[in-house]
C-alpha cells in the first residue's frame, strides 16, 4: 500500500486542487486500475440515464403544442430517452462484463484470494 505522506498536503487546503489531488491519490492507493475502469463504466451508465431523462423530458413537453423544438418529432425524443436509457441501465448492469472484456479474466493468487 502506497503512503499517504505524498498526498497529504496541509498547506492551501481551499485550493480545489489540492482536494483532487489528494482524492486522486487515495483512490490510487486503494483502488486498482481495473476497478477504477469499472466505476468509469457506471458514470458513463448513469451520465446516459440523464441524456435519457432530458430526451423525455423534452418528448414529454412536446404533448403541448408551441413547446419545445418543433425540427425536431416527438417520435425522435421518445426512441432517443428508450435508446439511451437502455443503454444506461445496461452499462451499469454489464459494468463487470465490460471490464471484464477490456481487462481480460482476473488472475486469483494461489491462497484462494482474488487479485492484487
Amino acid at each position: 500500500m502506497k503512503s499517504f505522506t505524498r498526498c497529504s498536503v496541509m498547506r492551501g487546503v481551499a485550493n480545489p486542487s489540492v482536494w483532487l489531488y489528494a482524492s486522486v491519490c487515495l483512490l490510487g492507493a486503494l483502488m486498482r486500475p481495473r476497478d477504477l475502469f469499472g466505476v468509469a463504466v457506471r458514470v458513463i451508465g448513469i451520465w446516459f440515464l440523464t441524456q435519457a431523462c432530458y430526451w423525455a423530458f423534452y418528448g414529454i413537453l412536446k404533448f403541448n403544442p408551441g413547446l419545445g423544438n418543433p425540427n425536431i418529432p416527438q417520435q425522435e425524443d421518445v426512441a432517443m430517452a428508450a435508446f439511451y436509457a437502455t443503454l444506461g441501465v445496461l452499462l451499469i448492469v454489464l459494468a463487470d462484463s465490460v471490464v471484464r472484456a477490456v481487462y481480460g479474466p482476473q488472475m486469483s493468487r494461489q491462497d484462494g484470494k482474488k487479485g492484487p
